[in-house]
C-alpha cells in the first residue's frame, strides 16, 4: 500500500469547499428558525437513554413552581446519585417544592447525601400498591405532563405540553394525595 496525496489533498479540498457551504448556509437557516412560530398549542417531546431522562428531570427542577408526580424509584437509579444531589441541591437553592406519591417511601433521606434537610422542599406520601401501583415515575409541572420510565435497561421520557393535560393530571394527584398516607 503507499500513500496517495494527490488524492488527500482532493479531500482536503472537498472537505473545505463542504465547510465554506455550510458557513454560508448556516445564517440563513438561523434566522428562518427564528422567525417560526409554533402553530398549536401542544408539543410532545421525547427523550431517551440516561442522557435523555437527566435532561427530563433538569427540566422538572429548572422551574419556579411546585412540581408533583407519581414516583417508582428514586433519582439515583437512574442518572446516579451525585447528579441526582446537585439536582435536589439546585430544589434547596431555589427553594422549588415537590411532592410525590410513591408505594413505599424512605422517611431516612438516605437516598441523598442532603439528609433530612432535603424535607425542606420535598414531601412525599405512600399509597397502597393495592389501590395504585406505581411502576413508572410521572410529573407534573407548568403546564408540563411527563412520564418518565426506567426498567430493565429501558430509559425513556414523554413530555407532553398541554395546559388542558397537565392540569387534568394535577386534579388527578390532589385526590390521591387526600388518600395517601
Amino acid at each position: 500500500y503507499r500513500a496517495n496525496s494527490e488524492g488527500l489533498n482532493h479531500y482536503l479540498l472537498s472537505e473545505e469547499s463542504r465547510v465554506e457551504q455550510l458557513k454560508k448556509s448556516i445564517p440563513k437557516l438561523v434566522k428562518e428558525l427564528g422567525e417560526s412560530k409554533v402553530t398549536a398549542g401542544s408539543e410532545v417531546k421525547y427523550y431517551q437513554g440516561t442522557e435523555g431522562l437527566k435532561q427530563m428531570i433538569w427540566n422538572v427542577v429548572n422551574q419556579k413552581d411546585e412540581f408533583l408526580g407519581l414516583g417508582y424509584q428514586d433519582w439515583n437509579a437512574t442518572v446516579g446519585k451525585n447528579y441526582a444531589d446537585k439536582l435536589r441541591q439546585k430544589m434547596l437553592d431555589n427553594k422549588l417544592r415537590s411532592r410525590e406519591i410513591l408505594n413505599e417511601v424512605d422517611d431516612s433521606f438516605a437516598f441523598t447525601d442532603l439528609g433530612k434537610g432535603y424535607s425542606q422542599v420535598y414531601e412525599h406520601r405512600a399509597i397502597d400498591p393495592k389501590i395504585l401501583l406505581i411502576n413508572h415515575d410521572t410529573y407534573v409541572y407548568g403546564d408540563v405532563f411527563a412520564y418518565y420510565y426506567h426498567y430493565q435497561g429501558e430509559y425513556f421520557g414523554v413530555e407532553i405540553h398541554n395546559k388542558e393535560i397537565a392540569r387534568t393530571e394535577r386534579q388527578m394527584f390532589e385526590v390521591l394525595w387526600k388518600i395517601a398516607k
